[in-house]
């Protein structure tokens, strides 16, 4: 048996797989709030499938603002995962699997490379592509030439200088760092800075996903039905849906959706010209963002099944 460990600040993705084939398991767990208990939840979640003759790590939980240093983010991490796992690989930026001691030596190596998993996964069987992985928070833009990753960034901050990744996702992302302004009844209208709707607000009421999709806290602790999207929504440009019909948030929805997509785009076609790759590969929870992203800049795009925790298993 071999498990891959995704552990982000957001989710905990497990992949496991044996004789009878692969099972892949999402799990919520907000580093920010709960970052001492990770260990524990940890041993619940994959305690039954151990031991395992193999296990593999790999990271993005590191950047939550529970730490001060991403250095300590790494080396907590690693810690918990050692006393539920007393060995185990860890991958790195430099698309190699790392020992325990490796990676304490090395944290900046380790921190936020899931991105290089997919990324390998692509090499070894699709060979030149653009890799578009839209996932809960961030968006991943990866280009893959006749086998090889040629990204120009290993860390988080070279790939946002590099149109290699961007910040939003499907479900987490603040809907007021995607624009600064939407059309209300024709009016250009300022959006409140506050924390007031996310992304998944924006893809319920726009049916791209389930409510059991809403797979984070809302903004305002409640629920994620329609109604209740469509009031968060609202609150973006100061209303509420007494001002405001079903119709009218459901344009507010759109744009953003729009805005969405054209960030993708830009850095779709960034790196389209940059390496001369008209070709895309689309994954993640957001895939349906990423084909249209693609196809608004020519760029073809093939839908493939994988994740990090998938594609880590299968190094």
């Amino acid at each position: 048996m071999i498990i891959a460990l995704d552990i982000g600040g957001a989710n905990l993705k497990v992949a496991v797989a044996d004789d009878r084939g692969v099972k892949e398991f999402s799990h919520y767990f907000p580093f920010w709030k709960k970052r001492d208990s990770f260990e524990n939840f940890l041993g619940e979640k994959i305690g039954g499938f151990l031991p395992a003759d193999k296990v593999r790590v790999t990271m993005t939980a590191e950047l939550a603002d529970c730490y001060r240093t991403r250095d300590e983010g790494v080396k907590h991490i690693l810690g918990c995962v050692r006393n539920v796992v007393p060995n185990f690989e860890v991958l790195s930026v430099d698309e190699k699997l790392l020992s325990i001691e490796e990676a304490y030596s090395n944290p900046y190596k380790v921190a936020s490379a899931n991105w290089v998993a997919t990324s390998l996964w692509i090499t070894k069987r699709l060979g030149t592509g653009i890799l578009v992985d839209v996932g809960s928070t961030t968006t991943d833009v990866i280009p893959v030439k006749d086998g090889k990753i040629v990204a120009k960034g290993k860390s988080d901050l070279e790939r946002l200088q590099n149109s290699e990744l961007i910040y939003y996702g499907i479900l987490r992302t603040n809907v007021a760092t995607i624009t600064d302004e939407i059309p209300v009844n024709g009016i250009p209208t300022p959006v409140s800075s506050e924390r007031f709707a996310v992304t998944a607000d924006v893809y319920r009421i726009l049916g791209d996903i389930p409510e059991e999709g809403y797979a984070c806290e809302t903004p305002d602790g409640k629920g994620r039905g329609i109604e209740d999207c469509m009031a968060r929504i609202a609150r973006v440009v100061c209303s509420d849906t007494n001002e405001l019909d079903g119709k009218q948030i459901t344009e507010i929805a759109k744009f953003i959706k729009n805005k969405q997509i054209e960030k993708i785009s830009d850095s779709i076609s960034n790196i389209s010209k940059r390496e001369g790759i008209n070709n895309a590969f689309v994954c993640g929870s957001g895939a349906f963002l990423a084909g249209e992203a693609a196809g608004r800049v020519g760029i073809s795009a093939m839908r493939v099944e994988i994740s990090p925790a998938r594609a880590l298993l299968e190094l």
